[in-house]
Formats: C-alpha cells, structure tokens, sequence
C-alpha cells in the first residue's frame, strides 16, 4: 500500500478526482468527500471517516491539496486496494 500511496500515478490521478468531485458538489468540501467515499469504496462515509477528512483538509493551507492528499490515503487504504 505504500508504493500505491507514494506513486506518481496515484499523486496525478487524486489531483485529477479532487478537481472533478469539486466541480461536481459545487465546491461542497463535504459533499466532495461524501461522493468520494461513494464512489471509491460504494459506501457513504461512517461519522468518524467524515470527521477525519474535515480534520486532513483543514490542516492545509490549500483546502483543494488537503482534499487531495485525503483522497490518496483513501485510495492506499484497505478498503480500496482490496475493493479493486
């Protein structure tokens, strides 16, 4: 799972699906991180899981680069490497 956090594929490829679910929930952070969970792991996000993104995001400077980097540990989690 580390390779797939660290890779430069997954670093272009979060980029990219931050980009679109912001498009997409109308610059909602909350709305984007639930149509993330949605749409990576076919499930809405637990209270705790939506928590912990509002807390990742909000420690960056760039809410756009904190959503992000949330979206690449979602995809280098458990319940994505092993979904796909």
């Amino acid at each position: 799972s580390l390779a797939m956090m660290n890779s430069p594929l997954v670093m272009r490829t979060t980029k990219a699906f931050a980009q679109q679910l912001l498009e997409r929930a109308g610059g909602d952070m909350e709305r984007a991180v639930t149509m993330a969970f949605e749409e990576a792991y076919s499930r809405a996000p637990r209270p705790g899981e939506l928590a912990v993104a509002k807390q990742a995001i909000a420690g960056e400077t760039d809410p756009k680069e904190g959503l992000r980097l949330f979206l690449q540990a979602m995809m280098g989690a458990n319940d994505f490497l092993y979904s796909y």
